[in-house]
């Protein structure tokens, strides 16, 4: 089983950051998601790494509808811990 952080994000505000380009780091709740090793998650992005489509277990997972994240900065599904500069090295050698 792999282990998921949670937000505590109220709808409101998981829809602001969906509308703004700006990350914005919400507090995790320390409560975890568990899902099955087996489940693949699975995005695609665009060279400016806007979310192009997603599976339904990406989306299940996000907390989030295909629509609302479509066209979207991958980004809004980070974890707050992740540094910012894992992403920027990967972004790096992907352009």
């Amino acid at each position: 089983m792999f282990e998921y952080a949670e937000f505590d994000v109220s709808p409101t505000t998981a829809l602001s950051v969906l509308e703004t380009p700006m990350k914005l780091n919400q507090p995790v709740t320390q409560n975890e998601r568990t899902y099955s090793q087996d489940l693949n998650l699975i995005s695609t992005t665009d060279l400016q790494s806007n979310i192009t489509d997603a599976n339904a277990s990406f989306c299940e997972i996000a907390g989030f509808t295909l629509d609302e994240l479509r066209n979207k900065p991958h980004h809004v599904v980070r974890h707050p811990d992740m540094p910012p500069q894992a992403f920027a090295d990967m972004w790096k050698h992907i352009r």
